[in-house]
């Protein structure tokens, strides 16, 4: 009895230690005003790929600071994207991480599965998304043509979704 009691006060130390000085989320980046961790689950390059495609690409690295990590679990790999508090309620978020769900499957992952979660500021996943197709309008919503390859593709119907000039909805 003696012996459980302390192993559970040493269990109960550890939980208060790792709250005090924060949890291990992996490996830490920094990119731009955010940071981007990767666990021991992905290799070094997965996660180059992922800062510089968030970084260059989609610019999530530009103003606030944020935080992402990479995981692999299950086959998956799983991007977490620390959120502001009930963003994981808000249609409108939930869509544009939709739709980067499918951009980092195809252009950064090479078709690999992805998980997409939302996360508080503690990294406790609020909201999941995975295997969702993205409805016209997800990735980029503007009734002009795109700026940056001036496609005006009739698909699209005037909701630009393209990335690297190549329209995302054919």
């Amino acid at each position: 009895m003696l012996r459980t009691t302390l192993m559970l006060s040493g269990v109960a130390a550890l939980t208060a230690l790792l709250a005090l000085f924060g949890n291990d989320y992996g490996t830490k980046i920094e990119i731009g005003s955010g940071e981007l961790y990767y666990t021991d689950n992905v290799e070094e390059a997965e996660a180059v790929k992922l800062g510089d495609y968030l970084e260059t690409e989609v610019e999530y690295f530009s103003g606030d600071p944020r935080t992402v990590q990479l995981d692999r679990t299950g086959g998956s790999l799983v991007v977490r994207f620390c959120v502001q508090d009930g963003a994981w309620d808000d249609s409108q978020a939930t869509r544009g991480f939709t739709a980067m769900e499918a951009l980092l499957s195809t252009f950064v992952f090479e078709d690999e599965n992805v998980v997409v979660e939302l996360c508080d500021d503690v990294m406790e996943t609020r909201y999941v998304i995975e295997g969702v197709e993205p409805s016209p309008g997800d990735l980029i919503d503007t009734s002009a043509p795109c700026e940056k390859c001036g496609s005006d593709c009739p698909h699209c119907q005037g909701q630009c979704q393209c990335r690297n000039d190549m329209c995302l909805c054919q």
